[in-house]
């Protein structure tokens, strides 16, 4: 008997939670907000211009001093980073953590002095 009383009130709860939840769920947190019809077009971001941790390093520089060997960095707005684009060409993003670079593809670090770029394979790089 006491068996068939608990079957019951355990069957009974769980026809009660049953209902009680998914009301008690929608009346919590309502209907989904309706989907706009339609947004304005977003240009494509680009992540490599100028940002506030860019230390005045984007541009032109020049390998050794040479103007016939332009070098580029296009800082990026996520935080330290920049894309670093060498005498030939070769693209690679790098980090720049106060006076420090860092290109992990190249394989090198530098140390900036001013208008100065010395790198860890001692190249350097002007402006």
């Amino acid at each position: 008997m006491i068996r068939s009383f608990m079957f019951s009130l355990t069957a009974g709860m769980a026809t009660l939670l049953a209902f009680a939840v998914p009301q008690k769920a929608a009346a919590q947190y309502g209907v989904y907000p309706p989907v706009s019809q339609s947004s304005p077009y977003q240009p494509p971001y680009n992540p490599y211009q100028p940002g506030p941790s860019a230390q005045n390093l984007g541009g032109t520089w020049f390998m050794s001093g040479h103007e016939d060997q332009p070098c580029q960095i296009l800082p990026s707005r996520i935080g330290d980073r920049a894309l670093f684009i060498n005498e030939n060409g070769g693209r690679a993003e790098g980090f720049i953590r106060g006076n420090r670079i860092t290109v992990p593809r190249w394989n090198l670090g530098a140390r900036i002095d001013g208008d100065v770029i010395r790198w860890s394979n001692r190249s350097v790089w002007t402006r």
